[in-house]
């Protein structure tokens, strides 16, 4: 399944599944071996990730990630972690579980982070430590 939401013309979400089941009345469809992008500023991809399952509500773009999520930022930064949730309406992509970073220089651990996709700002949270550089 491939799902794209485009605002202005232009491509805002693309969600790709191996498989997806749409629940009736509900607006939320079920996925596995999920791929998505979300755009950050037109034109530009912000953030994208894979997951073993993804929850996606249709009427609002809000996705719900879990199982092995491996993500990228617009900036290069690599993390993997077991959940994160993005709210489409604020443009934010968040977990508050236990996640590491891996980018130029060196890998980190926290407690989770927070993404504001649109102005490309991450911030670490739960406090950081180094785990190699």
């Amino acid at each position: 399944m491939t799902f794209v939401s485009s605002r202005a013309g232009e491509r805002d979400v693309v969600v790709e599944a191996e498989r997806a089941t749409l629940q009736p009345g509900t607006n939320v469809a079920l996925l596995e071996g999920v791929h998505t992008v979300f755009e950050g500023r037109p034109g530009a991809p912000g953030f994208e990730l894979t997951c073993d399952r993804g929850e996606l509500r249709t009427n609002t773009n809000d996705f719900f990630a879990s199982g092995h999520v491996r993500g990228r930022t617009a900036d290069g930064r690599s993390f993997t972690t077991e959940w994160v949730r993005y709210d489409h309406q604020r443009g934010l992509a968040y977990t508050d579980a236990p996640v590491e970073i891996t980018e130029n220089g060196g890998s980190y651990q926290g407690g989770g982070f927070r993404y504001h996709v649109r102005e490309q700002r991450f911030r670490l949270l739960g406090g950081a430590s180094l785990v190699r550089e």
